[in-house]
């Protein structure tokens, strides 16, 4: 089983929103905000300004690219989901900064006989 990080936070009335990482995607969960119709995730790579991922109606999601590439290990990834009724926007998380995990290699070693 490949280990993960795990950390929490959000805003507004979407309440808490995790993210939980491996070298190669992030999954976002989040509760549901009430009347909400649809949810649309928004990420960046580090500190450039955000774009939007995918449009969702469920609370959680598993992000495997941002701004069109893969995620990769050990790297900082930024994410913001907004709730929406329609086209009226009903809240907005703060935005939740992610690194990915890093991903270690175990190399088998053989011994060698003389």
């Amino acid at each position: 089983m490949m280990p993960m990080f795990t950390a929490t936070a959000f805003a507004g009335t979407t309440k808490t929103v995790s993210a939980t990482s491996t070298p190669t995607s992030v999954t976002l969960k989040w509760k549901a905000t009430t009347k909400a119709t649809k949810y649309v995730v928004y990420g960046s790579l580090g500190q450039n300004s955000l774009k939007k991922i995918k449009e969702i109606k469920k609370t959680s999601t598993t992000v495997k690219k941002v701004a069109g590439k893969s995620l990769k290990s050990n790297t900082t990834y930024r994410f913001r989901v907004k709730a929406y009724k329609g086209k009226k926007l009903l809240a907005t998380s703060k935005i939740k900064t992610v690194v990915s995990h890093v991903q270690w290699f175990i190399y088998p070693t053989t011994a060698i006989a003389a």
